[in-house]
């Protein structure tokens, strides 16, 4: 029985690695992210580990449940040699000149695109842009334009002059970004990690 609930707790164990020069003591988004992910998925009932190569003192900026356990690995990124940082930058850069230009430019999610619609701020992009040009739908939760200041100044004035449409645009762009909200991104995750334990438990 020992052996069946312990196995069960280490199945149900999520351990979310974070190396970097930056820590869980700044205020960027990628810190943001991953507090918010330990957090819902330990709200989930997961044993939830963030181990970082932060000082053992560290205070993270975004608060952590606490439910999480933090292991602080007290690793100083600043240590390493400069030719083993240059040869870390080639290797991240070569597999992106490999690819074609669209496909690289084709994965890049646009994050403030997205909050600023979930507010209810409808918005103005470039048909040629990838990504935006998924978001936006022309006409009904904002505006695509062709690529130049004329056409986006043009998109910008419609909205400012057209109060009706703005409120429309704005109401249809919450509902668009419904499914990007934190609940249902964090939905997808669990039913993901979820069939990883079902897998693995089988072995």
């Amino acid at each position: 029985m020992r052996h069946i609930v312990g196995r069960s707790v280490f199945l149900k164990t999520l351990l979310l690695l974070y190396m970097g020069d930056e820590t869980v003591t700044a205020s960027a988004g990628t810190e943001r992210v991953l507090t918010n992910m330990a957090n819902a998925m330990a709200e989930r009932g997961y044993n939830v580990i963030v181990a970082t190569n932060d000082k053992t003192d560290a205070v993270p900026y975004f608060p952590f449940d606490a439910r999480v356990h933090c292991l602080y690995l007290n690793v100083d990124t600043k240590k390493i040699s400069f030719s083993v940082k240059v040869k870390r930058e080639i290797n991240r850069i070569f597999p992106i000149l490999d690819k074609p230009v669209e496909a690289y430019r084709a994965s890049v999610f646009p994050l403030a695109l997205t909050e600023a619609m979930a507010t209810g701020l409808p918005s103005v992009g470039f048909r040629s842009a990838d990504a935006v040009n998924e978001l936006i739908v022309d006409g009904e939760n904002g505006i695509l334009c062709e690529d130049g200041v004329s056409a986006f100044a043009q998109g910008l004035e419609r909205l400012m002059k057209e109060p009706a449409l703005r409120s429309a645009m704005g109401r249809q762009a919450v509902a668009d970004m419904k499914p990007y909200y934190p609940e249902a991104v964090w939905n997808q995750w669990q039913m993901l990690i979820d069939e990883q334990i079902q897998q693995a438990s089988r072995l």
